[in-house]
């Protein structure tokens, strides 16, 4: 109902119209943001805005677990609630405006988280960082203290949880990723803590820098290319040994025919040497005839 109409109802001694238009109003529930997030190191300060109806003369923000709350006048922070963060501080908070004597419902519900409350986990990438696109990997966060969950962290914002395995006095907790693409390429990190709805985390882990080399469909390629090079090079090498086996037996044949040849010539070479050589009848014969000639000139 309008305010106008009301203050004329009201005017008119029907003043109850005031109450219920502020019923009305009280009825649209308040939205709750925080800044910078909701997940913020111990000592840093948060900030919840409560944003109400025009008409809000009180903002109350509340902490649900321990039924802590803070009133504001409206006219003070607008609904700007500064929160100093601490183990005690960490929890799921609302918020309600007052319209009049009238509360609404309450807003919408933000968990704050607390880190640095416990010493920081190691996380690690398997089989590494740097992985190929299609292929799975696997995030494990480790502890050597005893937790049962873990969150973790991409790029500052929470992107998992996870229930711990315990080995001995340690705990492991393992985020698969599969098929990763290119979406998943950031800097990760993760947090131990306890409980499954715990707001207390430890401090975060050193990033792991998670980068994609190449796509599946470009490493299966280049394998098969690989392997189609290598078949190559190999009948390469095939060919180029067969053709030295064959120069080497040339190279056999050719001395085996030279040797064969010199080795017939020395044969032959005494058989001609007995030919031309005068026969012995022959040389008497002629020493005989000489003998003659002699005496007759004496």
């Amino acid at each position: 109902m309008a305010p106008t109409l009301c203050a004329l109802l009201c005017f008119m001694g029907l003043c109850w119209c005031r109450l219920t238009w502020a019923q009305e109003d009280a009825s649209r529930r308040p939205s709750l943001t925080a800044e910078p997030g909701l997940v913020i190191p111990r000592g840093q300060p948060v900030s919840f805005r409560c944003q109400g109806p025009p008409g809000t003369k009180l903002y109350r923000l509340k902490e649900e677990l321990r039924q802590q709350f803070m009133d504001l006048p409206a006219a003070e922070g607008r609904g700007l609630f500064s929160v100093e963060t601490a183990p005690n501080t960490a929890g799921n908070y609302s918020c309600q405006y007052k319209i009049q004597t009238v509360w609404s419902e309450p807003s919408n519900t933000l968990q704050l988280v607390v880190t640095g409350l416990y010493e920081p986990p190691s996380l690690s990438a398997l089989p590494g960082p740097n992985v190929t696109a299609g292929q799975n990997v696997t995030l494990r966060c480790q502890t050597e203290l005893w937790f049962s969950s873990a969150a973790l962290a991409k790029d500052g914002e929470t992107v998992g949880f996870g229930s711990a395995l315990h080995t001995g006095p340690g705990s492991r907790t393992d985020f698969l990723l599969a098929a990763v693409s290119d979406a998943q390429q950031g800097r990760y990190r993760c947090y131990s803590f306890h409980g499954a709805a715990s707001a207390e985390w430890s401090s975060p882990s050193a990033p792991v820098e998670l980068r994609l080399t190449e796509t599946f469909s470009e490493s299966k390629e280049r394998t098969l290319d690989a392997a189609a090079l290598d078949y190559t090079v190999g009948n390469l090498v095939r060919l180029i040994l067969a053709g030295l086996v064959l120069v080497l037996l040339g190279i056999l044949l050719i001395e085996h025919w030279q040797s064969s040849r010199r080795h017939k010539q020395q044969l032959r070479e005494p058989c001609l040497s007995s030919l031309s050589r005068p026969a012995p009848e022959v040389e008497v014969k002629e020493e005989m005839k000489e003998g003659r000639k002699e005496r007759r000139k004496k």
